[in-house]
C-alpha cells in the first residue's frame, strides 16, 4: 500500500481503517498548509481565463491580453486614486490636468486642449474646482473667445508634492513588478497604440507590426 504523507510536514500518516483519512498529521499542520495556500493566492490572483468561452472577432489569447490590461489598470488606478486623495487631496484626473499644464509651454493650455482627459463640461467643472483652490487660473485675451487654463505658483507646489506621492506609488504598484525588458516592451507598445493608431485602421487595414 502506498505510504500517505502529511500535506504540510510530509511525515507518514498513521493508517486509518475507517472514515475519510486525514491529509495532515495535526491541527498545526492543517493551519500551516492553509496559510501557505492563502499566501500563494495573494501572489497569484485569479485573472482572465485563457480557456474561457469563444467570443466574436477575438481568439482566447487576444481576449486575455485585452481583459488583462483592463483589470490591471482598474485595480492599480483605484489604489493610486485612493492614496492620492488621502494624502494630497487630488483625484488622479485632477492630477493629470495639473501635470499637463505643468508640462505645457508657459504652464498653460487652452481649455479645449484639456478635454482629452474628461468631457468638455467635465473639464470646465474640474478647472473651476481647481481655480477655487488657487491651483489654476483662467485667462482670456481681449477679442478672442478662447480661454486658457494656467498653473499657478501654488498649483505647481501642490503638484510637486503630489508627484512624489503618486510616482512612488506607481513604482511600488507597477514598475517594481516588471523587468527592464518588460518596461521597454510596454513603452513601445503604448507608443504603437497611441493617438495615431486609430487613423491606420479606419479603412480596415492592420497597422504595420514591423
Amino acid at each position: 500500500m502506498n505510504e500517505i504523507l502529511c500535506g504540510a510536514c510530509r511525515v507518514p500518516l498513521l493508517d486509518q481503517e475507517s472514515g475519510r483519512p486525514s491529509r495532515y498529521c495535526s491541527a498545526a499542520c492543517r493551519q500551516r498548509a492553509y496559510r501557505a495556500r492563502s499566501r500563494s493566492a495573494r501572489r497569484h490572483p485569479a485573472g482572465p481565463d485563457a480557456n474561457g468561452p469563444d467570443v466574436p472577432h477575438l481568439t482566447s489569447l487576444e481576449l486575455l491580453a485585452w481583459r488583462g490590461m483592463l483589470e490591471v489598470q482598474t485595480r492599480i488606478v483605484r489604489r493610486l486614486d485612493a492614496d492620492l486623495q488621502r494624502r494630497a487631496d487630488l483625484t488622479t484626473t485632477e492630477f493629470d490636468v495639473l501635470y499637463r499644464l505643468w508640462t505645457a509651454p508657459d504652464r498653460r493650455l487652452r481649455m479645449n486642449q484639456l478635454s482629452g482627459v474628461v468631457t468638455p463640461s467635465g473639464v470646465t467643472r474640474m478647472v473651476t474646482r481647481l481655480e477655487e483652490r488657487g491651483l489654476v487660473e483662467r485667462t482670456s485675451v481681449p477679442g478672442r473667445q478662447a480661454v486658457d487654463a494656467a498653473l499657478t505658483a501654488e498649483g505647481e507646489q501642490h503638484l510637486v508634492r503630489a508627484m512624489d506621492i503618486l510616482f512612488r506609488d506607481i513604482r511600488r504598484e507597477f514598475i517594481d513588478h516588471l523587468s527592464s525588458p518588460d518596461v521597454s516592451r510596454l513603452a513601445a507598445l503604448w507608443t504603437r497604440l497611441g493617438p495615431s493608431a486609430g487613423s491606420t485602421t479606419e479603412q480596415g487595414q492592420k497597422p504595420d507590426k514591423r
